[in-house]
């Protein structure tokens, strides 16, 4: 996996986040109920985790193209460096920003804006 900051941090979360009706706060969990209609309700639970398997999975994908492309790892491992380091770059970033947010009760319109920037970013190819 590649996971580069500047500096040592632990902060990670996976979920999806919605506008939400109520939220339970706990020490490491986040529990979320959103009415959609009458009769159902969207229901989240965030909780702390390692990592996001997501771009793990991507990071295999790049690699396996890296070294399929050209058997020498010599030459494939700073190529997948240069196509992994700037998402994964934006990942830490974005996600230590996030957790700051939930945590200090920040502006929901910056949670917002971090969050759709991310999402925006990550729908491009990896």
């Amino acid at each position: 996996m590649l996971w580069l900051a500047p500096e040592e941090c632990s902060s990670s979360a996976n979920g999806l986040r919605a506008s939400i009706a109520r939220i339970y706060m706990g020490p490491d969990s986040k529990l979320g109920f959103n009415p959609v209609s009458r009769t159902h309700m969207y229901m989240f639970l965030l909780q702390r985790s390692p990592s996001n398997p997501w771009i793990a999975v991507e990071d295999g994908i790049v690699l396996a193209e890296e070294v399929t492309r050209d058997a020498d790892i010599d030459a494939a491992l700073p190529r997948f460096m240069k196509r992994r380091y700037e998402r994964g770059k934006l990942v830490v970033e974005n996600s230590l920003r996030l957790g700051e947010l939930e945590m200090t009760h920040g502006s929901p319109k910056e949670h917002s804006r971090v969050m759709m920037a991310a999402v925006a970013a990550l729908a491009q190819p990896a």
